[in-house]
């Protein structure tokens, strides 16, 4: 039994999109590679907020499945799929930690670690958009879901729109630091919740299934006909 669930693990995981998913975080390494060799000038930050962003356009691909065969291959539950998809995340998201770390070890005055909870809403937003798309009846939302997941990010660091009680992105001696985290926190796990309202099973009742399964026991047309196929030909 378990051979077999690792067995279809590993097709769902075949299965994802590796070559978007791989250019992505490619991409993404690229500039925060470019961030780590211009570290301490004013280039670095800006490659640096275009890396991450770059990762969460790159997780946005990881909920893909374009062909019906993969489904037929693998009888497994959405969720199930999801959980085994969601593993690939790692992928960009040990980029945008990689980048963070050799950063910091070069620039420490700039603490660039604080920019963890950053990496992790992005991670986080790029998975939320592709979930509501494939809500939304698209089986490959990646492409889609990247761009905008990618666009919104960048336009959080221009705008910085909470500037005055909270920074999108607390690099140098901000002192919102402690805010920032819990900013990005509340994202990460708004996202991760909706994500988890998307794939739930339909087979899985909801709150008021029993209630209406009790209603529909008692209607009288329902007793009729219940009646009915039980008499005996």
């Amino acid at each position: 039994m378990a051979s077999g669930s690792w067995g279809r693990g590993v097709r769902i995981l075949r299965s994802a999109p590796w070559l978007p998913l791989l250019a992505g975080s490619a991409a993404a390494t690229l500039l925060l590679l470019g961030a780590v060799v211009g570290h301490g000038s004013a280039f670095a930050p800006v490659t640096t907020m275009l890396g991450l962003a770059a990762c969460g356009g790159a997780a946005a691909y990881v909920l893909d499945e374009e062909s019906t065969a993969v489904l037929d291959a693998t009888p497994t539950s959405l969720a199930h799929r999801v959980l085994w998809r969601l593993m690939l995340v790692a992928m960009p998201a040990a980029v945008a930690l990689t980048g963070l770390l050799l950063l910091d070890r070069l620039d420490p005055s700039t603490h660039w670690l604080r920019m963890v909870p950053f990496a992790a809403g992005c991670l986080a937003i790029g998975v939320v958009f592709a979930a509501v798309l494939r809500l939304g009846g698209h089986r490959a939302p990646g492409d889609l879901a990247g761009v905008v997941a990618v666009a919104v990010l960048v336009l959080l660091v221009a705008t910085d729109p909470l500037k005055a009680w909270v920074s999108v992105a607390p690099l140098g001696d901000t002192g919102h630091a402690g805010r920032t985290t819990l900013l990005w926190a509340a994202v990460v796990l708004v996202c991760a919740a909706v994500t988890a309202r998307c794939f739930r099973d339909p087979g899985v009742p909801g709150a008021g299934y029993s209630r209406g399964v009790d209603v529909a026991d008692h209607h009288p047309s329902h007793r009729v006909a219940r009646s009915g196929c039980d008499t005996p030909s």
